[in-house]
Parts: C-alpha cells; structure tokens; sequence
C-alpha cells in the first residue's frame, strides 16, 4: 500500500512519466535576465546624445522550464540627489520555451543632457508579472549617459 501511495504521490509530482502521456505536472521555468545594455543606431553604448534614436534592451533565458508571463522593461532616470523617474516603460506577454533565450528591446529618445540639474543618465529596471527582479549596476558604464 505504501509503495502505491508514493507511485501516485511520484505520479502527481510529475516524477514519473506514463507511456504514451508524459508528465502531469509542468515544472514553471526560472527566468535569468543575461543581459542588459544600450545601443544606438544598432551599437553597444555607453555614452548618446539628446535626440539621438536609443534602445534599451534585456535578454532573457528561460531555465529548468517554459517561461510565461508578463515582462516590463523600465528605462529609468538618474537622478543624484532627487528620486529616480520612469521615463518609459513596455510590457511584454512572453513565452519562452525551456534553454531559449529572446531579447526584448524598448526604443526611446533622450530629451536632457547627464549633468543638468541633478541628472545623471538613464539605467534599465526589469519587472516579471509585477515583482522587480533586476536593477541594472549602479554605476556609469553600464547606465547610459548623455551628451
């Protein structure tokens, strides 16, 4: 009888696979934010003027399993001395299968020289279905300044 508990127990578990059925339970995939960087017209940067056409951009793996769910990317202003801003902000519906990666992009324009007032330059905060799960490094690069 024992042995028929833990099989089933295993079974809803999803540790053991029926022929011709597979898995009842789908392991939630773990997402990894790789990478996070600025380009301008298409280049890695760490340094943009005002006006000039800029994307934010976060790649994203998915580990151990399919990633579903909703994704913001929030490019952000630095401020020293004063809270930071939202500048813009995207959200995206995603699905990533298990070991894929998919890079999400959000285009923005700068509108403010880094060092005007108390303005430093621009950094990038990831969202995963509403709960911050990265801050990109606090220091110049690899936040974006502003010429």
């Amino acid at each position: 009888m024992k042995k028929i508990a833990l099989i089933f127990l295993a079974f809803l578990l999803g540790c053991v696979e029926i022929s011709g059925v597979g898995t009842v339970f789908e392991k939630e995939g773990i997402i990894l934010v790789n990478s996070m960087d600025f380009t301008v017209n298409g280049k890695n940067a760490t340094q943009a003027n005002v006006n000039d056409s800029v994307s934010a951009n976060v790649k994203i793996v998915a580990l151990e399993g399919d990633v579903i769910g909703k994704l913001k990317i929030s490019v952000r202003k630095d401020f020293s001395w004063s809270p930071d801003k939202e500048y813009i902000a995207q959200y995206f519906d995603i699905r990533i299968s298990k070991d894929d990666s998919k890079v999400f992009s959000v285009p923005f324009v700068p509108d403010q020289k880094s060092g005007e007032g108390a303005f430093e330059g621009f950094f990038i905060d990831v969202y995963f279905n509403d709960q911050k799960i990265l801050t990109m490094q606090n220091s110049y690069p690899p936040r974006l300044k502003i010429s």
